[in-house]
């Protein structure tokens, strides 16, 4: 069995978003889902800020963004 990375890391993000774009249940309940979502955690455990951006058309995710700084960043304002 594969190793599952970290939460609020790229590579998190990256088999996220793999995982909702290959799950036909999640596409069937999302169908009608376009909007973009942000997600952000201040003072990961690794000492990180961090955004992870989702951009959503018909319950697919088109595309996405991760930015991650050292904490305490200026992300924060």
């Amino acid at each position: 069995m594969s190793q599952v990375p970290h939460y609020w890391t790229r590579p998190f993000v990256e088999r996220f978003v793999a995982a909702l774009n290959e799950s036909a249940a999640f596409r069937k309940a999302a169908a009608n889902f376009s909007e973009t979502i942000i997600m952000r955690c201040i003072d990961t455990p690794a000492g990180k800020d961090c955004s992870a951006t989702y951009r959503f058309d018909k319950g697919e995710c088109k595309s996405w963004d991760f930015e991650e700084w050292d904490a305490p960043s200026a992300a924060r304002t």
